[in-house]
């Protein structure tokens, strides 16, 4: 029997079961204000909390860190680690324990902060024994850690695989990007030299004892799904029943979907964005910094760079396309074309990893087509019509014409 807590109150009486501690269960409800939002309406989604909580079973190495270490499965890697976060304030207690929060928060509390990643040394120094560890908590597939210096909390962050570190190069673009637009609510990446030689990124982490995050999938598992309306506009409608500002919201998804479209992210999925809140208080405070923008600018090499991937662009998002995430923005100006850097710029940048080096002008060719779509859409153009005219200007030049995207881009902008 355990307690689900919050700091040092307790929201709920728990089991947790099954073999690989996967599953759990609620027994009584001690204080439903208190339940993790997604659970607030429905107590069935503490389960999808629970899941959603632990390590991925995909992250590189895990498995051979459960297995050196003996233990059954991430849940039980997250449970021997109390289901502690950096990002919020509950956790779980043993019900015979008398622990209390400023004893156990990573805040507040140093933690070994020299974890290795897995791809580097032994993977069972990553474990901590009796002390507890964020990275049990820690969501995404790449490399990454937590780590505190002069009591302040820092993520590390690799690659994928292989020797590019583009993904990193990414989020200092993203950075750099937002500064240039003079958006101020975005977190800050710096590349970093990594212990095995290779280059990473590093940023401060936005959440303390004080504020936390809630990801936008709880606010939607609290309110729900509509089908038959706009998932932009509902979720302004559900933050707002959480007390925030729906111009506020409104705006800030604009801005990120406008982002996003002209770095080609990918990844804006509904644990990539959200809202914070004050830990005491439970109040909103406003959406969480724009943060993880790794997956983009095409980082995995596998897509054709085209005209007709340009257009056609499947994502993880709100919606499942670029052309549906660009049909529910209401302000296509919220980015603004003259603060963005140009191609040159863009392509420089790339090569700063060798491995890119040939395939920087691509980088910066796409992102020049995505500023030639994004000064139709503010001319008031529909993505549909934009598509059209895009099919039409290539239909008739040649097979090797039709590789050029500067082509379109030159020609509008």
């Amino acid at each position: 029997m355990y307690l689900l807590k919050h700091k040092n109150d307790t929201v709920a009486v728990i089991d947790i079961v099954g073999s690989d501690a996967s599953g759990i269960r609620i027994n009584e409800i001690v204080n439903n204000h208190l339940l993790p939002l997604c659970a607030q309406h429905d107590i069935s989604n503490i389960e999808h909390w629970w899941k959603r909580r632990a390590v991925p079973a995909s992250r590189s190495g895990i498995r051979q860190l459960l297995r050196e270490n003996h233990i059954s499965s991430v849940h039980q890697f997250l449970l021997e680690n109390l289901a502690l976060s950096v990002t919020d304030c509950y956790w779980i207690c043993p019900q015979a324990c008398n622990i209390e929060w400023d004893s156990i928060s990573f805040h507040k509390n140093e933690f070994k902060d020299d974890l290795p990643f897995s791809s580097t040394g032994n993977s069972s120094d990553i474990f901590v024994g009796s002390s507890y560890n964020p990275s049990a908590s820690l969501g995404g597939d790449l490399d990454k850690r937590w780590i505190k210096k002069k009591g302040r909390m820092f993520l590390v962050k690799g690659n994928m695989p292989g020797n590019s570190f583009q993904q990193s190069l990414n989020e200092v673009f993203a950075s750099s990007l937002h500064r240039k637009q003079k958006f101020d609510n975005h977190v800050e990446y710096k590349l970093i030299k990594l212990k095995d030689g290779t280059i990473g990124c590093i940023s401060s982490c936005f959440t303390s004892d004080d504020v936390e995050f809630v990801p936008a999938w709880e606010i939607f598992d609290k309110y729900g799904y509509d089908k038959n309306s706009s998932y932009m506009e509902q979720y302004v409608l559900h933050c707002a029943e959480e007390g925030t500002d729906p111009s506020c919201i409104r705006n800030f998804l604009d801005y990120q979907a406008m982002t996003d479209f002209l770095m080609t992210n990918k990844d804006r999925h509904l644990a990539n964005f959200g809202l914070l809140r004050d830990s005491n208080t439970l109040e909103c405070i406003g959406p969480a910094p724009i943060f993880d923008t790794g997956n983009s600018m095409f980082y995995d090499g596998a897509a054709v760079v085209n005209y007709r991937t340009m257009i056609d662009m499947r994502i993880q998002s709100l919606y499942s396309t670029e052309r549906k995430t660009m049909e529910n923005v209401i302000d296509h100006g919220a980015v603004h074309l003259d603060k963005v850097p140009d191609a040159a710029s863009v392509r420089e940048f790339y090569e700063q990893d060798p491995t890119l080096f040939s395939f920087a002008s691509r980088i910066a060719d796409s992102f020049e087509f995505k500023c030639a779509m994004t000064k139709e859409l503010q001319e008031g153009k529909s993505f549909s019509q934009i598509v059209r005219e895009i099919i039409s200007f290539y239909s008739g030049r040649r097979k090797e014409e039709k590789k050029a995207l500067s082509l379109y881009s030159r020609n509008i902008l």
